[in-house]
């Protein structure tokens, strides 16, 4: 315990210490009244036996009681404070973290690290308005970004309300950005108040968990920083998912991957069950045995050529909620420009019946690629061979040349050694038997497909990198070709020389062939941010402005003829509807290993300082409050004894 003004305490008991023995010396001059007897009256009999005015001290309950109530009251003077790690400055900073890992509740009584913190802080703001009107306390948050709360005040009132404003957020910590923006603040304050250079710069007193990054020299201009660490109180018990991520197969672009990555924070080892939705309906649970403080790797496969919102969850209750969910939106696999190419004008036999070239045309429209153009033999031969054009389709066309992109023939061969071919109606038939498995005939059914004219092949087994997906009892009639950069697949016949296009299997056929041809699988689908990135929406054409409604609410104007606008950093995880966007769903995770770890640390460094965690309080705590109280429960024991002693 120290005194903080221990000159007022030594000039109080000056004053009042001989005033105390003053009493006790002078002798009380009594008015004389004849009585019948002294006999009954001892203490006056005592007085009657010296005339002096004066006397010498003698041992007194009485006297003992008001020099021990003087002496409290004369140190309460003095303001006496348990002692600190130093005196405190004129200007002192609360600087409180709301990262992620301060929601855990692992506090005193289950309290979270951040009400913990807030507590702590409330007190520290109260002894330090106690110490005296020239202390000025600020209140800073921070997390990502930090968010000054309150400028340095001496208003107590004003101190709370500010501190009771810091609210959680699902986001890593940035503690160098925070001091940065304090040490802004210093220098602006210095200034304005004439005291750049000055030997007393502001103290910071840090209240967090301590589990925050190192901050780099950005602590200029500031003065000794003190951390004060919260939470620990119960064992770490978190369950946590730290990464997802999916990805298209290459080989089959419809059958979408999921890799996610779980840590375990506990020291013991954890069995949970993880769910896998898809548009919030359930796919799959599987249980996951994570070791204690290890991490563990799940795959999760999903067919979804069209994309949607997918989502997985840990279901089971620990310290920290955010990181127990997290999504992405599986976009659909991107959209092909597609190259039609038909026989010129005058190249098919006019007595032929009138054959419907327009379905496949229709077919290709309805898949919605993101361009389709249709060119004659001659103009695509005038071409070269890079066509603006993610895929060929050749319809009773063999070319002179294959392009470099990716191919689909209907009723003609390749310019490939045994995929030439020539049509011939004694290869007409039912379709025997196909490859029920590959991408490209997933979901398709040939057994009643029946084929009236159609290409020989019969070498096509021999062609390098050849598969056949399907043949008839004459041979192959669907080959796919793979020289390992460029897929082909080749149709020995022309969709209307068959009945194929009235069953629902020829659209599913052409979709499928689409996707395997053009490797759409090879980028990530997966599109999420984390709390620790600005949200960016694409917006349509013309579009004002953007509104994000879900755990956390957020808005932003789209600039002129910007395609994309930004929202900024969202402070809470979850799924966000957005409106006035192309995007109907976003999903924002926390995705942080070092906050799921829920760590606790005695130290955290700043720049080339060191600032270990606080034993104690970190500024002095007045404590005047009990003496006072104490010379109360004196004074009124000395009133006790005084009454009891009249009364004999």
């Amino acid at each position: 315990m120290t005194l903080l003004d221990p000159t007022a305490a030594i000039v109080a008991g000056l004053l009042a210490g001989p005033v105390l023995l003053l009493w006790y010396l002078l002798k009380l001059r009594r008015r004389p009244v004849r009585v019948s007897t002294t006999m009954f009256w001892r203490q006056a009999f005592q007085d009657l036996q010296v005339n002096t005015p004066l006397r010498w001290l003698r041992a007194s309950w009485l006297l003992l009681l008001h020099v021990m109530g003087l002496g409290l009251l004369v140190v309460a003077i003095g303001r006496p404070a348990l002692r600190a790690e130093g005196p405190p400055a004129r200007r002192v900073y609360l600087l409180l973290d709301r990262s992620a890992s301060m929601s855990a509740t692992d506090g005193e009584g289950g309290a979270s690290r951040l009400e913990e913190a807030r507590r702590r802080a409330e007190s520290i703001a109260r002894d330090l308005r106690g110490i005296g009107s020239r202390t000025e306390v600020g209140v800073v948050a921070f997390a990502v970004e930090p968010v000054v709360l309150a400028a340095p005040t001496t208003s107590l009132d004003a101190i709370r309300r500010a501190i009771g404003a810091v609210t959680p957020t699902d986001q890593p910590a940035d503690l160098e950005g925070a001091l940065r923006v304090l040490s802004a603040q210093a220098a602006e304050a210095a200034a304005q108040g004439g005291e750049e250079g000055s030997p007393e710069p502001p103290l910071v007193v840090l209240l967090s968990d301590g589990a925050l990054p190192d901050a780099g020299g950005s602590a200029g201009g500031l003065g000794e920083i003190r951390l004060v660490r919260v939470g620990g109180a119960a064992p770490i018990d978190n369950l946590g998912i730290v990464s997802l991520s999916a990805r298209r197969d290459a080989q089959d672009p419809s059958r979408v991957r999921l890799f996610a990555r779980l840590v375990n924070a506990g020291a013991e080892p954890v069995a949970a069950p993880v769910t896998l939705s898809l548009g919030g309906e359930g796919l799959e649970t599987r249980a996951i045995r994570v070791p204690g403080g290890g991490s563990e790797a799940v795959v999760f496969e999903v067919y979804r050529p069209a994309g949607g919102l997918v989502t997985l969850a840990i279901d089971r209750g620990d310290m920290l909620v955010s990181d127990n969910a997290a999504g992405l939106a599986l976009a659909p696999a991107s959209r092909p420009r597609v190259l039609l190419v038909t026989p010129d004008a005058g190249a098919v036999d006019a007595s032929a019946p009138e054959e419907p070239v327009w379905l496949l045309t229709d077919v290709l429209t309805e898949l919605n690629p993101r361009s389709l153009a249709r060119v004659g033999r001659r103009q695509y031969e005038s071409m070269g061979e890079a066509p603006a054009a993610d895929l060929v389709v050749f319809d009773r066309v063999r070319p002179e040349r294959l392009p470099a992109a990716p191919t689909l023939s209907f009723g003609a061969g390749l310019p490939i050694e045994g995929l030439r071919g020539e049509s011939a109606e004694d290869q007409a038939g039912y379709v025997l038997t196909w490859e029920r498995t590959h991408p490209v005939l997933r979901d398709v059914a040939m057994d009643g497909v029946f084929i009236g004219e159609a290409v020989r092949w019969p070498e096509a087994e021999k062609v390098r990198g050849a598969l056949v997906l399907a043949r008839t009892a004459r041979g192959p009639v669907i080959v796919l070709t793979d020289d390992g950069a460029v897929r082909r697949l080749a149709v020995g016949f022309a969709p209307w020389r068959s009945n194929w296009p009235l069953q629902a299997g020829f659209p599913v056929f052409v979709a499928n062939a689409i996707d395997h041809l053009t490797l759409r699988g090879e980028v990530s689908s997966g599109r999420a941010f984390t709390t620790a990135e600005p949200v960016v929406v694409a917006v349509p054409e013309g579009a004002g402005r953007v509104t994000l409604t879900g755990p956390w609410s957020a808005s932003a104007s789209a600039p002129a003829g910007a395609r994309t606008a930004s929202v900024g950093v969202v402070e809470r995880s979850g799924v966000y509807r957005v409106e006035g966007s192309e995007d109907a769903a976003l999903p924002v995770n926390l995705c942080d290993a070092g906050e799921s770890a829920l760590g606790l640390g005695g130290q955290v460094r700043v720049g080339s300082r060191v600032v270990e965690a606080s034993r104690g309080d970190p500024v002095p705590r007045e404590i005047w409050a009990w003496f006072a109280l104490a010379a109360l429960g004196v004074l009124t024991l000395e009133w006790l004894v005084f009454a009891r002693r009249s009364m004999v």
